[in-house]
């Protein structure tokens, strides 16, 4: 394993790790806002939340362990990951949080630090952008769900399904670069 190997796996494992710890906080400590008026949506966003802490410290785990998907697991990860920092840097950033907006923005910075140093062709790409698109997904159907909107519901489930589809054909497809 490379030396950017271990601290990958590292960063996925303490990012993972962090993610579902700041949300266990926010919940118990009552910081999260609306949550009677909005709990569909915040549902949706709960599952991407933790969809994308478990992928980041399974993907860690799968890096350390050298097994065979662990570079699609890995930027699958990362893709979920860079949505949901995206996410939060424009959230603290309309509230003007200034620490939180300064530790985001570290974590997207590292996020696409390790992205680039690990790089190596088009199926990185491809489990990035799916790993983006799929956690979009899941935000954009809660929020529809949530304000009834059939519109985004008709156009979106299909995208999600075929997107999900991809990922599942795309982890079975043998390729020269499953592992880092």
């Amino acid at each position: 394993m490379k030396p950017f190997f271990k601290t990958s796996a590292l960063f996925c494992i303490l990012l993972g790790s962090f993610n579902l710890l700041t949300w266990v906080f926010l919940i118990s400590t009552g910081k999260v806002n609306h949550i009677d008026e909005q709990i569909v949506s915040l549902v949706f966003h709960w599952f991407s939340e933790i969809t994308t802490a478990i992928l980041l410290i399974v993907a860690g785990i799968a890096l350390i362990k050298k097994w065979k998907k662990s570079r699609q697991l890995f930027y699958l990860s990362l893709g979920f990951l860079f949505n949901a920092v995206q996410g939060a840097v424009i959230y603290y950033i309309v509230h003007f949080e200034l620490p939180l907006l300064i530790m985001l923005s570290l974590f997207t910075v590292a996020t696409i630090f390790y992205g680039i140093i690990n790089f190596t062709g088009f199926y990185d790409l491809l489990f990035l952008t799916l790993g983006i698109s799929i956690y979009g997904c899941i935000n954009v159907l809660g929020n529809a769900f949530q304000n009834t909107d059939l519109v985004y519901i008709y156009y979106t489930i299909p995208v999600f399904l075929f997107l999900c589809i991809l990922t599942v054909y795309s982890f079975l497809h043998k390729t020269k670069t499953d592992t880092l």
